[in-house]
């Protein structure tokens, strides 16, 4: 299957298009994207619609839970690091990560 979304393309989603220096910036949370469509499974939500409860991990999510957008199984999702606060000289920004 060809990969359509790259870290790199989730990640401008957040606002960050400098990606050669956010790592040493930033605090992060591990998400998961479908590389089929680009969905963010975001574990504070869950995904109740399809019996999966607020705070579940995506390790701990049944192997049957399939993309509620697309379909596509656990094995098409990739992890990301999205940078959820960063800091400078003095400055502390904070982003809500939001799917």
């Amino acid at each position: 299957m060809k990969k359509l979304f790259a870290a790199a393309e989730v990640l401008s989603q957040y606002g960050f298009a400098d990606f050669a220096n956010y790592e040493s910036r930033s605090i992060f949370m591990n998400q998961y994207f479908s590389i089929v469509c680009g969905y963010v499974y975001d574990q504070v939500k869950g995904d109740p619609e399809n019996g999966i409860a607020p705070g579940t991990e995506f390790k701990d999510l049944p192997n049957s839970w399939v993309c509620p957008v697309c379909g596509s199984p656990k094995s098409d999702f990739e992890k990301v690091k999205v940078p959820i606060c960063s800091y400078g000289n003095y400055e502390v920004s904070c982003h809500q990560a939001q799917a």
